[in-house]
């Protein structure tokens, strides 16, 4: 992540954003990572902490300037590692988007999380923020990571344009987990 950094600083502006984004993907994954490493002992995530850490990092090393703020609703379930992985890069990216593209000009909005956990795994992603400009899914390289994490859970993607915002809602069938 370092050495792609150091790349950029001498680019044009498109690729040392590019470069940036890259990195920036590769450190929180590898975070995401290491999180999940700490309790290797067991092959279960307790998701409520999990997520609550992703997005905290996402935060500290993302949150452009304004009054904007987050919020981790997850019911007490932990998941297999594989199912935290992709749900915790899935989060990144959606929580990412959120930060870069709904809230333009400084202006104050809420990242909600929510993991909910009964017949089947549904994570949501919703923000107050401007929206989704155009008809369909958005289609860069977040969003493919997106479409293929949750091709890997088995699941289904949904995007809704909110009054004000956008939600995105992945369902996938439950693997190995247990309530707490």
């Amino acid at each position: 992540s370092a050495m792609i950094r150091l790349q950029g600083r001498g680019a044009e502006p498109a690729v040392s954003s590019a470069l940036d984004t890259a990195a920036r993907r590769i450190l929180v994954t590898a975070q995401v990572y290491d999180h999940l490493s700490l309790k290797q002992d067991s092959k279960l995530v307790d998701m409520r902490y999990y997520l609550n850490g992703v997005v905290e990092k996402i935060f500290q090393s993302l949150a452009p300037p304004g009054a904007i703020t987050f919020e981790v609703l997850s019911d007490d379930v932990d998941l297999s590692h594989n199912q935290a992985l992709a749900i915790g890069i899935i989060t990144n990216e959606l929580v990412t988007n959120s930060l870069k593209y709904a809230f333009p000009d400084s202006r104050p909005g809420l990242v909600t999380v929510q993991l909910k956990v009964a017949k089947d795994i549904e994570l949501t992603v919703a923000d107050n923020g401007v929206g989704h400009e155009g008809d369909g899914d958005p289609a860069g390289l977040g969003s493919r990571i997106i479409r293929l994490l949750t091709q890997q859970l088995g699941g289904t993607l949904d995007y809704a344009k909110l009054q004000p915002g956008l939600s995105v809602q992945i369902g996938a069938p439950p693997g190995p987990l247990r309530d707490r």
